[in-house]
């Protein structure tokens, strides 16, 4: 069994995976790992042009996904004290060993994974989907924000495509979060995509694996 804690030690906040022995209660493979990570940024909380994960201020959030033998996490913030942002990060599931590590607005703010607590939506293939709240969107623009928008991010962290809605600024500016809720992947169907009645034959991109 995986499960993600966060514990104050002294004047520090940590959290860690563990890997339990449903049997016994005892770890596994070596565990329990410090949760860390970084990647370059220039948002709330970065320094040296580096993202660093925040133990304190990130709040674990959607359920734990097992995908192709690793397991992805999702955060969001604790409480809107900032710097926070959304994050996903995922460990080889027997070495425990971190094989990605993601953050949603690494040169702005927020755009946290919080997903009621469902669990990130994932393919065969291995991309992984879940949805972000309020925050920073520039990805239109060519930068790497993804505030209230619906991701699919690839196994090793990088993003390989998303649908961001219209009225995001509005969204943001109001608190909306589009991650109240996470997504639902259904199968695909044989066959094309259906035209919607009232447009004719024009149909719109989808995120399909």
């Amino acid at each position: 069994m995986y499960l993600a804690a966060k514990t104050k030690e002294g004047s520090s906040y940590v959290q860690r995976l563990h890997a339990l022995d449903i049997t016994t209660g005892a770890e596994k493979f070596g565990g329990p790992v410090v949760i860390q990570a970084s990647v370059p940024g220039s948002g709330q909380g970065s320094s040296g042009g580096q993202m660093p994960f925040n133990s304190l201020r990130e709040n674990q959030r959607p359920a734990l996904l097992l995908l192709n033998g690793n397991v992805y996490m999702g955060w969001a913030s604790h409480g809107d004290q900032l710097p926070w942002h959304g994050w996903i990060i995922g460990y080889n599931a027997t070495t425990l060993q971190q094989v990605a590590a993601y953050c949603v607005s690494p040169n702005g703010y927020g755009g946290g994974v919080w997903s009621s607590g469902g669990g990130l939506g994932a393919d065969s293939t291995g991309n992984i989907y879940f949805t972000t709240g309020n925050g920073d969107f520039t990805a239109n623009t060519g930068g790497k924000d993804y505030g209230d928008s619906v991701v699919k991010l690839g196994p090793t962290g990088t993003v390989v495509d998303y649908f961001t809605p219209f009225d995001q600024a509005n969204m943001e500016s109001q608190n909306f979060d589009l991650s109240s809720a996470g997504p639902v992947l259904l199968l695909d169907q044989p066959g094309g995509l259906p035209a919607p009645a009232d447009r004719g034959s024009e149909v719109g991109n989808d995120l399909r694996g």
